[in-house]
C-alpha cells in the first residue's frame, strides 16, 4: 500500500513538472513573437504619362482673325437696299474674299438678312448661304486656284430699314489697260418692212459694247472673248490677227456692221479691214438680238486668249 502511494506521488509530480514547462514555453512565445515574414515586394505604381503641354504660339502662329487683319483688302463692290435684291455678278482674283454687312432695324429681334451666293453663269448652283443675325459683321471665304471665281448674290431682307453689303478681294489683277467703257443696251426694234425686203422683226441689232485701249502700246487681241456674264450665249471671239492700237476704240454690235462695210460679206473681207484705223466695228451677228437685257442689269466681261478676265462692266437699269 505504501509503495503504491509513493508511485502515484511520483507520477503526479512528473505531470505537474511537464505542465509547468509547457506553460512557461507558451509565455515565452507570447513575449517574443516570431519575426514576421519579410514584406512582399510591391509592384511599382504604373507610370503616369504627363498630359501634353499646350504649345505656346510662336510669332507666326497668330489667330486667323489677326492674320485676316493684315491682309490688304481691295473693294470689289458696294451694295445697299432695304428689301430683297439680286446683286450683279462679280469676279474674285485672290485666294480670299469676304463679305461685310451692316443692317439697321427698329426691331432687331424680328429682323433678318440672308445672303444666297451663287456661281455666276451656272443658274441654280448655290455656292454658300449666309445668315446674318448681327447688326454688323464679316465672313471670309478661301479659294483654291482652280475654284470657281465668278459669283452673284441674292439678298433676302426682313423687317430692315436699311442694309449694306460690301465685297472685298485679297488681290487685284495685273492686267493690260484694255477696258470695257460703255454698254449701249437699249437698241431699236425694227418691224417687218416689205419695201426694203425685211420680212421679219429685228430686235435691237444696234446694241453695242465699247472697248478702249487706255495704254501707250498696241495690244494683240486675237482669240480674246467678249460675253454677257448673265447668259451662256452668244460669245464673240476676236480675229486671230487683230491688234488694238493705243487710244483705239472698238465697238462690238449685236447684229450690225460698220456702215462703210455693209457689203463686206460680198467681198469676203472682215469689218476691221475696212473700218478706220482707230475705230473698229465688230458684230456678234446674233439674229435673235437683245443680247443685253433692258429690264435688269447685265455684265459684259472680256477675257484674253488664256481665259483670264481682263475687264468687266455693268450697267444700271432705271427703276420704273
Amino acid at each position: 500500500m505504501r509503495d503504491r502511494v509513493i508511485r502515484y506521488l511520483i507520477v503526479l509530480a512528473a505531470l505537474v513538472t511537464s505542465t509547468s514547462l509547457w506553460l512557461a514555453g507558451c509565455d515565452q512565445a507570447s513575449l517574443n513573437p516570431p519575426s514576421s515574414a519579410p514584406p512582399a515586394t510591391q509592384s511599382p505604381a504604373p507610370h503616369l504619362v504627363p498630359a501634353p503641354q499646350e504649345e505656346k504660339a510662336s510669332a507666326n502662329d497668330e489667330p486667323e482673325e489677326e492674320q485676316t487683319k493684315k491682309i490688304q483688302w481691295y473693294r470689289a463692290g458696294d451694295f445697299s437696299g432695304s428689301g430683297n435684291k439680286s446683286l450683279p455678278p462679280f469676279h474674285i482674283y485672290g485666294t480670299q474674299w469676304r463679305i461685310i454687312w451692316e443692317v439697321d432695324a427698329t426691331l432687331p429681334e424680328k429682323a433678318a438678312l440672308d445672303l444666297i451666293i451663287y456661281c455666276a453663269g451656272m443658274p441654280g448652283s448655290i455656292w454658300k448661304t449666309l445668315s446674318c443675325r448681327t447688326t454688323s459683321g464679316n465672313v471670309t471665304f478661301h479659294l483654291g486656284f482652280e475654284d470657281h471665281r465668278d459669283f452673284s448674290i441674292k439678298v433676302f431682307a426682313r423687317n430692315l430699314q436699311q442694309w449694306t453689303v460690301t465685297i472685298e478681294d485679297s488681290s487685284t489683277p495685273v492686267l493690260p489697260p484694255i477696258k470695257i467703257t460703255y454698254i449701249h443696251y437699249q437698241g431699236t426694234i425694227y418691224p417687218p418692212d416689205p419695201d426694203i425686203c425685211r420680212c421679219y422683226e429685228r430686235v435691237e441689232p444696234d446694241e453695242y459694247v465699247v472697248i478702249k485701249n487706255l495704254g501707250d502700246s498696241p495690244q494683240p487681241m486675237g482669240g480674246w472673248v467678249l460675253k454677257n456674264l448673265n447668259k451662256d450665249w452668244p460669245i464673240f471671239t476676236f480675229p486671230h490677227h487683230f491688234v488694238i492700237e493705243p487710244g483705239a476704240v472698238i465697238r462690238v454690235y449685236t447684229s450690225e456692221v460698220y456702215p462703210d462695210c455693209e457689203d463686206w460679206l460680198k467681198f469676203g473681207i472682215t469689218p476691221d479691214d475696212c473700218a478706220p484705223f482707230l475705230n473698229r466695228w465688230f458684230s456678234f451677228y446674233w439674229g435673235p438680238g437683245n443680247i443685253w437685257d433692258n429690264d435688269k442689269p447685265n455684265t459684259a466681261v472680256l477675257y484674253n486668249s488664256k481665259g483670264e478676265e481682263i475687264s468687266r462692266k455693268s450697267y444700271a437699269v432705271p427703276q420704273r
